[in-house]
């Protein structure tokens, strides 16, 4: 049976069209829609373009295509629509995406570009969404339900099953319109809460912290539409391997709240409540009216991980890095009487040890932290060349000179820096560590030059060539990882079986470089060990 998925992402364009009888006004006129599609990198066996009437959800017009093909022209009525499209994709997973808000003028061409979206999907203390939204299916007048991600009735077959006592896994949300109050603008409160379910369901949860959430329908329109395709899929024209099973689980709590503006700004207030009405939790969020997706969407994610991610204790502990590099290269030119050697080499260190005081409880998207590092550097550098000149200078003289220029600096400095950085734990169960604004480190230390020698034909000259002396150095620069970089990156993926600890060792060696010393070694290790304390005790 041939469904058109549309989640409630057409209750973002019923804001800017409002409707006072809630249906599509008639057009005498037709209009054509020119929809052009992108080339998919995975191939699609079909794609099913849409337009939808805005107000009402019918279906103006429909095709299916095959993958190959980017643009389509469909026929429609002139009214205020939006143009959804499915692509089947050829390992069998499907993409869906949508356009703005259309309003095609009679007798005009209007062109449209489509492009798919990724959908979010369930995992591993993720809130997610089921909605429901109504199309007509070709030739009959009955209206069916087609489902975002699953059907309602299939959320409540999932819920079932996990008993009908005392609630266990994610909290069950309803959204009903009449939770909902509107001042100063001239929108519905049913389209309102449309857009609260969508944007709730887009809202990232707290990994591994809590059950997360589904929210479930509660508008009598369209579980009466749910109704019917529960009777359809159990008809005689249903598939039985797809029929679908009325059980159907009501909200246990319930999301309501407020849009309030005075022409100028708006202030959206979403409250959570449970079934005996007492609230739980308010979030609020404010800005120009004109903005009111990106208000509610702030409002949204901030209730989400309020209801998401219980409070929990900060992560500390320690990381550490090292960054070792070494280099040596010789130069060496053999004649029949006189030997030349050249040589330089050089080691570098750079040591930190970094005590991370605290992240902020909830481990959402980019907690910022607070940390203090102990940091260590030392370079040290030798170059010199080696002389062995067998000529000699007489029968009673020296048969060999023998001699070695050698120059040697040694550096070393530390210091204490306080740092910042985050901590980003994603619903997927992977973490990223940033550690930044590392500062240079002061070196001091000293630069010493020698000659030895022997063999001289002139004992004075060979007193007068043999020399020590040495000099101090002082503020001599070292930077993190021995340039001007200042940040450490951290990933890894949380242990499912111990989420309250963070820990990994990182090793990398440098590749061999065509451009520095044949004998440059470098290797950078990381380590890192985070702990999340116990959840603070309930007052």
């Amino acid at each position: 049976m041939s469904k058109i998925r549309f989640a409630a992402v057409v209750a973002l364009c019923l804001l800017v069209v409002p409707l006072e009888s809630g249906l599509v006004r008639a057009a005498s006129a037709e209009a054509t829609l020119i929809v052009r599609l992108p080339r998919m990198k995975t191939p699609a066996k079909s794609i099913t373009i849409a337009a939808m009437a805005a107000g009402t959800g019918d279906v103006l017009a429909r095709q299916t295509i095959t993958g190959e093909r980017t643009q389509v022209a469909l026929t429609v009525r002139a009214v205020p629509q939006v143009v959804v499209a499915e692509w089947l994709l050829s390992d069998g997973t499907k993409a869906s995406g949508h356009s703005a808000l259309l309003r095609p003028v009679d007798g005009g061409m209007l062109t449209v570009d489509v492009a798919p979206a990724p959908a979010p999907r369930p995992g591993p203390g993720k809130s997610f969404v089921m909605m429901n939204a109504a199309y007509r299916l070709p030739g009959r007048d009955r209206p069916a339900a087609a489902a975002a991600e699953s059907s309602v009735a299939v959320a409540g077959a999932a819920a079932a099953q996990s008993g009908t006592g005392a609630q266990r896994g994610p909290m069950r949300i309803g959204v009903p319109a009449d939770l909902f109050t509107v001042t100063g603008l001239d929108v519905s409160p049913r389209n309102v809460a449309a857009v609260v379910i969508t944007d709730l369901g887009n809202s990232a949860a707290c990994y591994g912290e809590g059950d997360g959430f589904v929210i479930v329908e509660t508008d009598p329109r369209v579980l009466e539409l749910i109704r019917a395709e529960i009777e359809l899929s159990n008809s005689i024209y249903g598939d039985p391997a797809t029929r679908i099973t009325n059980r159907y689980v009501a909200p246990t709590h319930s999301v309501g709240g407020s849009w309030s503006s005075d022409g100028t700004t708006l202030t959206v207030t979403l409250r959570l409540v449970d079934a005996q009405g007492k609230q739980l939790f308010s979030k609020s969020a404010t800005g120009p009216v004109s903005q009111f997706s990106e208000i509610n969407a702030r409002a949204a994610k901030a209730l989400a991980a309020a209801i998401s991610c219980p409070p929990r204790g900060s992560w500390s502990g320690t990381v550490t890095y090292s960054r070792t590099t070494a280099s040596y290269s010789e130069n060496v030119r053999d004649y029949p009487t006189l030997k030349t050697t050249q040589w330089t080499e050089s080691r570098s260190i750079y040591y930190a040890r970094i005590t991370i005081t605290g992240v902020a409880a909830r481990t959402v998207i980019g907690a910022p932290l607070r940390a203090t590092a102990v940091i260590a550097a030392s370079n040290q550098e030798r170059s010199g060349t080696h002389q062995v000149d067998s000529q000699g200078c007489s029968v009673r003289g020296p048969k060999v000179l023998d001699a070695t220029v050698r120059t040697v600096t040694d550096l070393a400095g530390s210091a204490t820096q306080a740092l910042g950085g985050s901590l980003s734990i994603n619903q997927d169960g992977s973490y990223k560590v940033s550690i930044d604004h590392f500062d240079e480190v002061r070196q001091n230390g000293t630069r010493s030059n020698a000659m030895v020698s022997t063999g001289w034909c002139d004992p004075e000259k060979e007193k007068a060539n043999n020399y020590s002396r040495s000099e101090p150095i002082t503020d001599q620069p070292a930077y993190f990882d021995g340039a001007q970089e200042r940040l450490i990156n951290i990933s890894g993926r949380v242990d499912p079986k111990d989420p309250d600890t963070l820990q990994g060792t990182f090793t990398e060696k440098d590749p061999p470089s065509q451009y520095g010393p044949p004998g440059r070694t470098g290797e950078t290790v990381i380590t890192w060990n985070l702990r999340r304390a116990p959840a603070p005790a309930k007052k």
